[in-house]
């Protein structure tokens, strides 16, 4: 019983200390459309067009870029072409078919996929999430969130991606 209580407080105690330790961000600074945690321990940059987060083995990427185009099932097959062309992506494969969904005010359309990437081992796949939010105004934001080596991915990371992908919601 004992142990069992000192367990429950220190889970306790790391949870407080994760959620302290964790930034809300909004994305884009100027008229921003969602909010998000960015996991402790996690890297943060912004480069121009885009902002990058990063977890500290590199094994997991978060790219937010805002896209000067209406919201529509045309521009995130456009863009997810133009992603997989960037990032030399081979063999992609459908895990889940995109489709439309509003979750925490936040309205998206969202496919998920497996794919080799250029200049690694044929044995290395990336899994990568592909997230078009509605920004109104002539504006949509792509979220790209890509997995390296995923079936091998340590604890830490597994649980930087599940606090960053629960934190998504509407910034207003």
């Amino acid at each position: 019983m004992k142990q069992t209580l000192s367990t429950v407080l220190g889970l306790i105690a790391l949870t407080f200390i994760s959620s302290a330790s964790a930034k809300e961000k909004a994305f884009p600074e100027q008229d921003p459309v969602l909010k998000y945690t960015q996991p402790s321990g996690w890297s943060f940059r912004d480069d121009g067009d885009a902002t990058i987060l990063q977890s500290k083995s590199g094994r997991v990427f978060v790219t937010f870029t805002a896209v000067p185009k209406d919201f529509s099932m045309a521009v995130f097959n456009e863009q997810l072409a133009a992603e997989k062309k960037r990032q030399g992506w081979q063999g992609t494969k459908v895990t889940m078919e995109p489709r439309k969904d509003t979750i925490k005010g936040l309205t998206f359309f969202s496919g998920a996929y497996e794919a080799k990437g250029e200049g690694v081992d044929s044995k290395t796949t990336f899994e990568f999430t592909l997230m078009l939010f509605n920004g109104g105004k002539g504006q949509s934001i792509l979220c790209t969130l890509t997995v390296d080596r995923p079936r091998t991915l340590s604890d830490a990371d597994k649980n930087g991606y599940d606090i960053f992908m629960e934190s998504m919601k509407a910034h207003k």
